[in-house]
């Protein structure tokens, strides 16, 4: 039987099933069937979203016509949150990068022959697809080469010659080689030179040799073009910042006036630097763009990247070096990241990079007054990479008047910053969450040329510097000495050191006195800054510390709430009494065998629908423990100004306060109310005046209210629900992320803190969701109150389940769920709360579209589910079975918690949740193989196979059965033949026990197949056959059916890397 909740599983099931006759050719082999069978069930999860109905794709946003002659109406990119996750849950890097610069002298040759060798030298961080000459990404970054250009641009050198003072700007344009749209390009980029005062000096197509691409390369391969740009004869001069911010509005109203299908992409736009890269491997870059091997091609610094790109397709357009930065690593909190430059975006009520280029406001420097906002690109792009996202964001911080090195210091904060340096990341701590992850970032804005490793220091960059100033910095030791006849000897060596976890370097290209600079020197040039000070001191901050916990009280009805709200009494006993007792987590086995939220029989909360992603392969998690000092809980509430702003002094200050923890008690709530304006709303609502969904929505436009009438907090409370069984309540997490969404879509996000005030919260995941959905704190108020029950004894003589004071009890329960939450960032490589805020790193498992639409915008949902009539029902049927109905007083006090068995499996008949490892599974499984007759082991071994497979489903890969050809193969195939493709996981022993780990490689062994050793290497005994030895070396291995030819040696020895 199914409930409501498991509908579409069951619609799926019928549909699947598909019987045949031909069904006989694998029955007459029930041991090969079985085995294919197992093979296809590891399989299946993993291809389901492609046997299950896709989810109709979302209608694209239309904009205006296009404002300018000739232009088309058109689909344009704008900030839909629907389409992030979609792709930057796969864009993702792990790469060669680094630098080469003269610290002490001007342009020179040497620098682009030893940036294009080092290049070559980290061929090997990158990816080479399988034509075995297209690569993921390579490319190179440095000063604009105006000799180059001239020499085949007559129109250019004209110019210089006669305007030899004239800043010229230079954009790298790649234009789709279809005939029609290069047209199109090229006709764009003159409408978008008069739309920003410029005018077009010249249009040169770059020198390329299209017989280096690969095949996979020359598939997508554009054509490459550059736009010389000089200011228009009608619009004063421009200063070097003021042509670059106007060169930064030329290129994003190129991009948004952008019409057709193609891709069309401008690699760079700048009167300081040039791009150049591409989809091919590091020793073919030179080759292919003809301008690297000439010559008159001199620079004074360098950036050159190698590609390795994780579980994504290289495109042309995500080669690296950006426009201002090459990034080795990757950004796990991208998703939030993303999520908060679109709020800031939808907050600023005009274009954040029209306002940072000084086209909204009374600056000095303005760039122009010819800028049509709504012909702009988006700043941020859901369908670029997280390191592209991470260069448009600095991009739009300096054109605001940053420096690219502040920039990067407040995107990417230390750990731990020095008294000096405090006052700095202090004032920047609740204007930008942290760009948190693995990452190894060079960057440039042709005045400087700098590196920056993470607050983890999880990307190697290794610094080498020479006594006449060349420097040389990369992620492999010596890589710029790869053939360079130009570097100079060791023995002018002045210097080899690296980057620490949060250091950066970087060297002045203005300056000509060797104007390196450490890390120390770095950060105190940005530091002292007296114009942090005056910042600071415009905003209001309140600083609430750690109070003591007052008093809860566990109230005659609370038990009745607890179960209205879906608490089991395995919470209470199994995971609640350690947190209260211990002040850290119960730990269980490892495993989780009961069904998913979407197949169980039982109603549950909506946490249970969303399973947080991981980290990806190239990025180690945290250790919470030994590296806690790099993390931390800390949360801003209130109002926050964006970074832009505050950098043009346009912000009007800010009324701000922090907490150390996101897990509130009331007395910590009364003092941020006392401090914000602050409104409450109830989340509990009547069914009989309105759904569920219409709930929803009006707890969403009250929250759009409150803000816009001055509310700088929003509680979300169910605290006035009462178990008499005529109300319910919005579930928080739903609350939460609609509320959340649609400040967001109102432009008001920034404006407000959302705090969640509940009861349905007890477990670190619970906390988890609702912060990576929008919530900014809890108040879990019936955790604190059962905490206190807890410690309370029964009776008189009687002693407490947790052998503690009360508000020792609830500190204990508070600390737990703070270092559960450290433990959950930890795994995805996350090190501060604000950068896990709403970031949505979870997957959601049987929502439907309607619900995830509202309240989870952005978040993957491969498969539908429980639309909003059902989670109705699913709440009415916990607050029925838990009112009071006709029961009298007496009957409230012996009122139980049920036992709903999701974390032990209860015994048959006892009506608890089905466990695919049930204790019945197991007995027929040990019946099985600890039978002696053949026969008789068959049998049992298949009576544990119909158990296994005949129950309800636990997991999606249940969904799924066998679909038999109508005619049956006629080819002759051995079974060893087969069962010689069949591997298993790679598990270090360890993860395993011994004598699992030594089973599997013997029965793979027999069977041909091939076991996996895990990282963690095998004992050398295991290279040598049983032999005489089964009852010695092998006793303790007891089956029976172990022989003198068995071998428990691994055939795939897996070695742990240290390429990362």
């Amino acid at each position: 039987d199914f409930s409501p909740a498991s509908v579409l599983c069951k619609q799926v099931i019928s549909a699947l099933r598909d019987q045949h006759s031909s069904q006989a050719s694998l029955r007459s082999q029930p041991s090969l069937a079985r085995t294919m069978k197992a093979v296809a069930l590891a399989l299946a999860l993993s291809c389901v979203s492609a046997l299950l109905p896709a989810r109709p794709p979302r209608a694209a946003s239309s904009l205006s016509a296009a404002k300018v002659p000739g232009a088309t109406q058109r689909t344009k990119n704008t900030y839909d949150l629907s389409t992030i996750e979609r792709t930057l849950a796969t864009e993702r890097d792990a790469c060669g990068v680094g630098f080469v610069a003269e610290s002490a002298a001007g342009p020179s040759r040497r620098v682009i022959i030893a940036a294009t060798a080092a290049c070559d030298a980290n061929e090997h961080r990158g990816g080479c697809s399988s034509d075995c000459v297209s690569g993921d990404g390579a490319g190179i970054m440095t000063q604009i080469p105006w000799a180059v250009y001239e020499s085949d641009t007559p129109a250019l050198k004209a110019r210089r010659e006669q305007n030899p003072d004239e800043k010229l700007g230079v954009a790298t344009l790649f234009v789709p080689r279809d005939p029609e749209a290069a047209a199109r390009a090229s006709e764009l980029a003159y409408e978008a030179a008069s739309l920003t005062g410029f005018e077009v000096v010249a249009w040169r197509d770059l020198p390329i040799d299209p017989s280096i691409c690969g095949e996979a390369a020359a598939a997508g391969r554009p054509d490459f073009a550059h736009v010389i740009l000089a200011t228009a004869a009608d619009v004063p001069e421009r200063d070097p910042r003021s042509l670059e911010r106007a060169l930064y509005l030329y290129r994003r109203t190129l991009s948004g006036l952008w019409d057709r299908e193609e891709e069309f992409y401008i690699a760079s736009c700048s009167h300081k630097t040039v791009v150049y890269k591409g989809m091919v491997q590091s020793s073919a870059l030179r080759k292919f763009y003809l301008d690297l091997a000439n010559e008159l091609y001199v620079s004074q610094f360098a950036i050159y990247h190698r590609r390795f790109s994780t579980n994504t397709m290289p495109r042309w357009s995500l080669a690296q070096p950006f426009r201002q930065i090459a990034h080795n690593g990757e950004i796990n909190t991208i998703r939030g990241n993303v999520n908060w430059m679109v709020s800031r975006a939808l907050a600023a009520g005009a274009d954040m990079g029209a306002v940072a280029a000084g086209c909204s406001s009374d600056d000095p420097d303005r760039s122009c007054e010819f800028v049509d906002p709504d012909q702009l690109g988006p700043v941020v792009d859901a369908s670029k990479s997280d390191s592209a996202n991470l260069d448009a964001s600095l991009e739009l911080y300096t054109r605001a008047g940053r420096t690219v090195d502040e920039s990067l210091l407040l995107m990417m904060p230390p750990a731990i910053p020095k008294p000096e340096e405090k006052l700095f990341f202090d004032l920047h701590a609740p204007l930008q969450e942290a760009w948190d992850g693995p990452a190894a970032v060079c960057y440039s804005d042709g005045d400087v040329v700098g590196a920056r490793l993470d607050r983890n220091g999880l990307r190697p960059a290794r610094i080498t510097r020479y006594r006449d100033g060349f420097v040389a910095l990369s992620s492999e030791t010596g890589s710029h000495k790869n053939s360079c006849d130009a570097v100079p000897p060791d023995s002018e060596i002045l210097e080899r050191t690296r980057l620490g976890p949060g250091m950066m370097c970087k060297i002045d290209l203005v300056k000509s006195d060797g104007g390196y600079y450490d890390d120390a020197a770095v950060k105190a040039q940005v530091a002292a800054n007296p114009k942090w000070e005056q910042e600071l001191a415009r905003q209001k901050r309140t600083i609430v510390d750690n109070k003591p916990a007052p008093a809860y009280t566990y109230g005659e009805s609370d038990t009745r709430i607890q179960a209205a709200f879906g608490w089991g009494s395995e919470d209470v006993d199994m995971q609640v009494l350690a947190m209260v007792a211990s002040g850290g987590e119960a730990t269980h086995c490892m495993g989780a065998d009961a069904p998913l939220a979407a197949m169980s029989t039982f109603a549950h909360a909506a946490y249970d629908y969303f399973k947080q992603r991981h980290a990806q392969v190239t990025n180690p998690p945290i250790d919470p423990i030994r590296e806690g000092h790099v993390m931390t809980t800390d949360v801003w509430l209130g109002q926050r100004p964006n970074c832009v702003d505050v950098a043009l002094e346009l912000d009007a200050g800010a009324d701000l306060v922090r907490i150390e923890t996101p897990i509130m008690h009331q007395a910590e709530l009364d003092e941020v109310s006392s401090v914000l304006s602050t409104t409450t709303l109830s989340t509990v609502y009547d069914p009989a005046t309105e759904s569920l969904e219409e709930a929803v929505k009006r707890i969403s436009e009250e929250a759009v209210n409150a803000v816009r009438d001055g509310a700088k907090l929003v509680i979300l409370s169910d605290k006035t629900f009462e178990p008499t069984g005529d109300k319910l309540y919005v579930q928080p997490l739903i609350a939460v992320g609609a509320s959340h969404h649609a400040l967001i879509s109102s432009g008001l996000r920034m404006s407000a803190s959302l705090v969640v005030e509940t009861a349905q919260v007890w477990s670190t995941h619970h906390v988890a969701t609702l912060i990576g959905y929008g919530a900014s704190a809890v108040h879990p108020y019936m955790l604190f109150r059962v905490a206190t029950q807890l410690t309370t004894p029964p009776a008189e003589g009687k002693k407490a389940k947790a052998a503690v004071e009360s508000n020792v009890g609830i500190e204990n329960a508070r600390n737990a769920l703070k270092a559960g939450v450290l433990k959950i960032m930890s795994k995805i490589g996350i090190s501060t709360l604000s950068s896990y805020h709403g970031a949505q790193i979870f997957e959601c498992i049987g929502l439907h579209p309607e619900v995830v639409d509202v309240a989870f915008k952005g978040t993957a949902s491969r498969v539908g589910g429980l639309d909003f009539a059902e989670l109705q029902k699913e709440t009415a049927s916990l607050v029925k079975d838990s009112a009071y109905g006709g029961l009298d007083a007496d009957d409230v006090k012996v009122f139980k918690l049920s036992n709903y068995g999701f974390i032990n499996a209860l015994q048959k008949g006892r009506g608890g949740e089905e466990h695919a490892n049930s204790p019945r599974v197991a007995k027929l499984l040990h019946a099985s193989v600890r039978e002696d007759d053949p026969v008789e082991r068959k049998n049992k071994y298949n009576d544990f196979v119909k158990e296994l497979t005949e129950t309800a489903p636990f997991g999606l890969r249940d969904l799924l059965q066998f679909k038999y050809a109508d005619t049956p193969s006629d080819a002759d195939i051995s079974l060893r033949e087969i069962t010689e493709r069949f591997v298993t996981g790679g598990m270090s022993l360890g993860a395993l026990s011994r004598e699992t780990h030594e089973s599997l490689a013997m029965a793979m062994n027999r069977l041909g197949a091939a076991s996996n050793s895990g990282e963690g290497g095998e004992d050398k005994v295991r290279n040598d056959h049983v032999g005489e030895n089964r009852d010695t070396t092998w006793k303790h291995l007891r089956g029976k059916s172990i022989v003198a030819g068995d071998i428990a040696q691994s055939q795939i020895r897996q070695v742990a890397s240290g390429r990362f």
